[in-house]
């Protein structure tokens, strides 16, 4: 049997006892990851500058609270 998750061609061999062998088109797999991991690096690179701005606040908050 063959099904579709996604754009991704898979066949599924060998059903037994609940075990079940998959074969998938790597090529596939392996462009889509390539472009998820650089989407995600873009979307770490902007949220990192946000987070490090917040922190910088928190960290002053922190120091006038000691004094």
């Amino acid at each position: 049997t063959t099904t579709t998750i996604g754009k991704h061609n898979i066949k599924i061999i060998n059903i037994k006892n609940n075990k079940i062998n998959i074969i998938i088109n790597i090529k596939k797999i392996n462009k889509k990851r390539k472009n998820n991991s650089t989407n995600m690096w873009k979307m770490m690179k902007k949220k990192k500058t946000k987070m490090s701005k917040k922190k910088k606040k928190v960290k002053l908050n922190l120091r006038r609270k000691k004094n």
